[in-house]
This record gives C-alpha cells, structure tokens and sequence, in this order.
C-alpha cells in the first residue's frame, strides 16, 4: 500500500519520525525496531494457515474414505441385482 507515493513501511516510519522529533538517529530506529504494532495480524494470519492446512488434511482424508465407502456400497448392490435377476 503506498500512501502520497511512499509505501506503507516507509510512511509508518516517517510518521515515527514527526511524532518522535527530540531522538537523535540511533534510537528512533531502536524504538522502530521495538515497535510491535503488526505483529498481532502475522500471528493470526500464521494462525489461519495453519487451521486451513489442517482442515485440507483432514477432508482430503475423509473424502478418500467416503469415497470408499459409497464404492463398497455400489459394489453390493451391483452383486445383489446381479443375483436376484438370475432365472
């Protein structure tokens, strides 16, 4: 995201910088650096992730055994209209 043509880290910076005016260099980028205001949303974003990936594990293994099953399933009665046709 830019904002006024500088992107959104640099502006985040900048805006540091103005609110900041009595630090001297090296501690304004240490405070930068401390600065934790977007970690919460990589946290859930990871969070997220992770939920998706596992549900992809888990319905990709169930579908397997749904499928399974629906092919035993077709199978008996394929075997049980063969049989009760028969003279």
């Amino acid at each position: 995201m830019r904002v006024f043509g500088i992107d959104k880290y640099k502006s985040r910076y900048l805006l540091f910088l103005i609110r900041n005016k009595n630090m001297n260099f090296k501690t304004s980028i240490d405070e930068f650096i401390k600065n934790e205001s977007g970690q919460d949303l990589v946290e859930v974003s990871l969070l997220l992730v992770l939920i998706a990936a596992v549900a992809v594990t888990v319905l990709t293994g169930l579908g397997t055994s749904i499928v399974s099953i629906f092919t035993k399933i077709k199978e008996a009665l394929d075997t049980a209209a063969s049989t009760s046709t028969a003279p």
